[in-house]
């Protein structure tokens, strides 16, 4: 199939055509006018398709003038550009441009698929490859409103912060045969840009919610207070009908109600799990206290979400672990990094090679606070302070490393096979037994090693994932990721296009500070943005939508299914995206955690021995 962009003399009808003409020409290009389809409407008209309008809506053009090959029209304005598509359908294969009758510009991009010549998905296709990725361009930029303009700094990074350029700047080093190159190496699931704007076609922009799973909480400290508020999100689809925890202070429970006003409360777990229209419970007490409520939910026939790690010792935890096995209902680990869209986006660039061969990782969680609580009772208070015990405490590796360890798991496709730990109490003198700053190593097969480090007593540089390839740097921050490209390694392709974010410390324009690199921006949420007419490159990751909310909203899916549900819908390229977390993968991460904890409590070394993963 053929998307031409052309008009071949004055009585030839439109099609695809991007025109820049001199005077009133340039003041429409300017506002992006643009033509789509043989006869069709101009964007914006009503009458044209909502996928044809949101594509063509932030298409700006600014041409330069040249002399037309033929000799008409000296000066004429004119655009040359070279659209690149990379994906599962195929990469765009052919690209030429140049001046046709009346000096005017010719585009033609070919796309190969089999069949399926109209769908509108093609259509919408063209008009992301001109407006939304963005186009190369030899004398002419094909960009967003306000492209020349730089951003404010937009996050702080490293030890220093970003500041977002979304121009697309011309590449006069960028030919036929580095393009052909690009989207060969794309074609190997490198890039994943057009892959979003093929699933937003593969599926409405808002599902059916389908049948509401009723829910009940069980522990309403800040963490279940935080599933209520994500479960409130949700709406009617999770209505909360039970709350349950031991301590029954008004001004403690109000902070919960207030999210679930229908809800009957509990004192005893045991009602809850008795009332008979809870369909579905999420665990989110301390965390020595799970064994016993997870087993009598799962006894009782509840689908479970129990928060991780799954327990304080192996062997509790491997409890729970073949408990959830052999239930016939849903069990879902509170691993919601594997949840996170933004994680999963990042992992096909690390584990299709994207980055390079693997070198190592490194990762950190740093935050000033004590992590001690207050009350007027000195046993509630006691209660409270679990997390500073070591009996009842798996301290800051199990508490929160869990997570980043879990995430180096999955992208190297191992488990470790060592862990070296440290640690101290370096600020809280207070009593405590846990310590309050702690490093560990942990190995991998392949000689991959894994450096972490966590501390309440600093909060600089905040929290991260970091990937080292021979070709590119992977980081991630929660909800946002970017590749960091070496000079010499090969283009992908879709990066020329991407939004770039400079990772500075102060003004190295003034020679106050120092620029440390550029990333390129990994936007994980694209289908949604696309579906809104909305630009991924300028909007970025839809930070509202939390980890732990994707995490609840899976586990939501996986009750009403039945079985464990893919964290992402499937498309045509991603046909098996993962599943959600389960007993065995939330009863690994524990593993990892709570010998890497033992390690540093002890400032040792350990060995993990193979049947320990196994339940």
């Amino acid at each position: 199939m053929d998307l031409l962009a052309a008009h071949h003399g004055p009585h030839a009808p439109p099609r695809w055509h991007a025109e820049a003409d001199q005077g009133g020409g340039r003041e429409r290009a300017r506002q992006g006018m643009v033509q789509i389809g043989q006869g069709a409407p101009p964007p914006g008209d009503p009458r044209a398709p909502e996928a044809i309008r949101s594509c063509a809506r932030p298409l700006h053009m600014r041409p330069v003038r040249h002399s037309c090959s033929r000799g008409r029209r000296p000066q004429r304005q004119s655009l040359y550009c070279t659209a690149r598509r990379h994906d599962g359908f195929s990469p765009v294969t052919e690209e030429e441009s140049g001046p046709s009758h009346g000096g005017r510009t010719r585009l033609r991009a070919r796309i190969r698929r089999p069949g399926d010549v109209n769908r509108p998905w093609r259509r919408r296709l063209a008009g992301a490859a001109a407006g939304i990725i963005g186009c190369q361009c030899r004398g002419a930029v094909l960009a967003p409103r306000n492209a020349a303009r730089r951003a404010r700094p937009a996050s702080c990074f490293g030890s220093g912060s970003f500041t977002t350029d979304h121009a697309m700047a011309t590449n006069d080093n960028v030919n036929r045969r580095d393009f052909l190159r690009g989207v060969t190496l794309a074609s190997m699931g490198m890039g994943l840009l057009v892959e979003e704007i093929t699933e937003a076609q593969q599926k409405p922009a808002e599902q059916p919610a389908g049948p509401p799973v009723n829910v009940g909480v069980i522990g309403l400290g800040p963490r279940g207070r935080e599933i209520l508020a994500s479960l409130a999100k949700l709406g009617p689809g999770a209505p909360v009908v039970a709350l349950c925890d031991t301590f029954q202070a008004p001004v403690f429970l109000k902070k919960a109600t207030v999210l679930a006003p229908k809800a009957a409360v509990h004192s005893d777990y045991k009602v809850l799990l008795s009332q008979k229209d809870v369909q579905a419970v999420f665990v989110a007490t301390p965390t020595h206290k799970h064994r016993q409520i997870v087993l009598d939910a799962l006894q009782a026939g509840k689908h479970v979400y129990c928060e991780a790690p799954l327990a304080h010792t192996v062997e509790e935890a491997k409890a729970i672990a073949q408990a959830a096995k052999a239930a016939k209902t849903v069990f879902q680990a509170g691993l919601q990094q594997r949840c996170n869209g933004q994680t999963v986006h990042v992992s096909y660039f690390v584990r299709s090679g994207a980055a390079g061969k693997l070198a190592g990782a490194r990762a950190q969680w740093h935050k000033r606070t004590s992590w001690r609580q207050t009350w007027p009772s000195s046993d509630r208070e006691a209660e409270l302070n679990w997390r500073l015990r070591r009996e009842t405490s798996p301290g800051l590796l199990g508490e929160i490393a869990i997570h980043q360890f879990d995430i180096a798991s999955w992208y190297f496709k191992n488990l470790p096979t060592a862990v070296t730990g440290f640690g101290g109490i370096m600020e809280y003198a207070d009593g405590r037994t846990v310590h309050d700053t702690v490093q560990c190593v942990l190995e991998f097969p392949r000689n991959l090693r894994l450096l972490y480090d966590a501390t309440l007593v600093n909060s600089f540089d905040d929290a991260y994932e970091l990937f080292l390839g021979s070709d590119a740097a992977l980081m991630l921050r929660d909800l946002r990721g970017w590749m960091f490209k070496e000079p010499g390694a090969g283009q992908l392709g879709w990066e020329v296009f991407a939004r770039k974010d400079l990772l500075q410390v102060g003004k190295p324009e003034n020679g106050t500070g120092l620029a440390l690199g550029t990333g390129i921006a990994l936007v994980a949420d694209a289908t949604k943005q696309l579906a809104l007419g909305q630009e991924p490159g300028k909007v970025g990751t839809d930070v509202s939508r939390t980890a732990l909310f994707q995490a609840v909203e899976v586990f939501i899916k996986s009750a009403r299914a039945g079985k464990r549900v893919p964290v992402r819908e499937p498309t045509t390229e991603r046909p098996n995206p993962p599943l959600a977390p389960g007993a065995e993968e939330g009863y690994q991460a524990t593993v990892v955690a709570l010998k890497a904890n033992e390690a540093a409590l002890a400032g040792s070394r350990i060995e993990f021995q193979k049947d320990l993963f196994v339940l």
